[in-house]
């Protein structure tokens, strides 16, 4: 009887040290798998931070941009309306024959 014993005990003993190794080579490859989660994760975050940085400044050179071209235009119309405003008296005082084709259109 202490012979089946002892060989009991021995395949007992080889199993959990086929079941220790297998769990332990299972944890470690599943600990390696979690590591790189956790630093792409990390990278992924890191990334979402930049591009939110990124996105920031693009809308405030838009916002610049706009303003620049916004005074460009506005600047445009006032000159073409003075410019406007000063030839209507000369529109006014030419024959209809010398009539300019800057005078058309506008006054008639």
């Amino acid at each position: 009887m202490t012979i089946s014993l002892l060989a009991i005990n021995a395949t007992l003993v080889i199993i959990i040290g086929i079941l220790v190794l297998y769990l332990r080579s299972f944890s470690s490859a599943y600990a390696t798998e979690k590591g790189k989660n956790l630093a792409t994760h990390e990278d992924i975050d890191k990334v979402v931070e930049q591009v939110h940085a990124v996105t920031k400044t693009q809308e405030a050179i838009k916002a610049e941009i706009s303003a620049i071209v916004w005074g460009k235009q506005r600047r445009w119309e006032l000159q073409q309306q003075v410019v406007l405003e000063l030839l209507k008296p000369l529109c006014q005082h030419r024959a209809p024959r010398e009539t300019h084709r800057s005078c058309q259109g506008r006054n008639g």
